[in-house]
């Protein structure tokens, strides 16, 4: 998951803030100071919120090229007066663990891991950094399901594990509930959490679909990860399938159905081959500059239900990648942070062949369209969140 890294982020502020209070012998265990709302990228496209991804893409280049990212934010002149007007701002979110690192000493994932993830015996865990060593505040939190479920469930324990009172539950009663106005329907904003009073729900929220949905009525945790959907559609059904807190009787049509379908899904289509497979099979050919630093890439099509992908970037990294032909992703190793890449593709017509390149665990998932016309191709790239969005072209080399 990524973007759960801001509502624990702002548990770690509770942790510090708590000691403080505790040790200035202030009576009350909550401090009302203005609050200035952050978030960044929600699951959908941020064009259906009427922004432009190119230009927030260029946004993210912009930051990274400072050498200190907590300098640049703190550069930045203020657009209204803190706590005026709801804004998404995943550097501003960054500062707040720029202030975790500064006032404990250690990173926000370093005190995470002490306060937090330890006392829920959650062990595997990646982070990164900025140049300064600040945990992403914005995102990048690689977490488990399951120990994504023991968050939120310790969120609908009023921040108690175990008999132990991890986060003090004053502040967590204070946290998911709403202290800003995003002025969309029905949403309102926490403490790092979106807040749906009507449905009497609060979530962490990230892009690419990745989310922790607590309601309390019902005693309820939901997890999702995972991209390219809607988790809010996908919930839905979950929320209605579930009916008693206690076993239901037998449904013995509506278990044969969930089979069937089930089995079709698991079934592969069939992956057909046009002429063109044999025609641009191991060619390379070196492309334009690009979004992804791609240099050049050749396909080799050796099966009849695999091919394999061979790419090399402009940062000195050559991968070559088995990409499934019959809808079945071939996962292989050593992509960011150690973890799993996944390739799949189809002949979309005679010339035009469109695979995915999915990152799994890490988010981005790129879609590649290439149209191939004697000796160049045309390529046409995307990442499913909206991320990037570019077209370039290439042409064949040594054959």
């Amino acid at each position: 998951m990524k973007r759960a890294a801001p509502s624990v982020l702002v548990l770690l502020v509770a942790f510090f803030s708590a000691t403080t209070l505790a040790q200035e012998q202030t009576a009350s265990p909550l401090v009302q100071e203005t609050y200035w709302p952050t978030h960044g990228w929600r699951s959908s496209t941020p064009e259906a919120q009427g922004m432009d991804s190119e230009v927030l893409a260029q946004a993210f280049d912009y930051v990274r090229q400072s050498k200190d990212w907590l300098q640049f934010m703190l550069d930045l002149p203020m657009l209204a007066e803190p706590g005026s007007k709801f804004e998404y701002c995943s550097g501003g979110i960054h500062l707040l663990s720029g202030i975790i690192s500064q006032t404990t000493g250690s990173s926000a994932l370093e005190f995470a891991r002490r306060e937090l993830f330890q006392p829920l015996g959650i062990e595997d865990v990646i982070w990164p950094s900025d140049p300064q060593g600040v945990s992403h505040g914005w995102g990048d939190l690689h977490l488990r399901p399951r120990d994504m479920a023991k968050i939120g469930y310790l969120w609908l324990n009023q921040g108690r594990w175990e008999g132990r009172q991890i986060v003090p539950a004053e502040w967590m009663q204070a946290a998911t509930h709403a202290h800003s106005h995003p002025g969309r329907g029905n949403v309102e904003y926490g403490y790092g959490f979106w807040v749906y009073p009507q449905r009497g729900e609060y979530e962490a929220l990230g892009r690419g679909g990745q989310r922790i949905t607590v309601t309390p009525a019902e005693n309820r945790v939901v997890v999702f990860t995972g991209g390219e959907f809607e988790p809010g559609d996908i919930g839905k059904f979950i929320g209605e399938s579930i009916k008693s807190d206690q076993p239901l009787p037998e449904n013995q049509a509506g278990h044969s159905r969930l089979a069937a379908a089930v089995s079709a899904a698991a079934r592969p289509p069939e992956a057909p081959a046009t002429p063109m497979s044999k025609a641009i099979s191991g060619r390379k050919y070196v492309v334009e500059a690009n979004p992804l630093g791609l240099k050049s890439f050749s396909l080799t099509f050796s099966a009849h239900n695999e091919a394999v992908a061979h790419l090399e970037l402009a940062d000195g990294r050559v991968e070559q990648r088995p990409l499934g032909l019959d809808g079945i992703p071939r996962l292989s190793p050593g992509g960011r942070f150690g973890l799993p890449v996944a390739l799949q593709g189809r002949w979309e017509t005679n010339s035009t062949f469109v695979f995915d390149y999915d990152e799994v665990a890490n988010i981005n998932s790129y879609r590649f369209r290439l149209t191939f016309v004697h000796d160049e191709v045309s390529i046409e790239l995307s990442e499913k969140t909206g991320l990037v969005d570019a077209k370039f072209q290439g042409k064949s080399v040594g054959n």
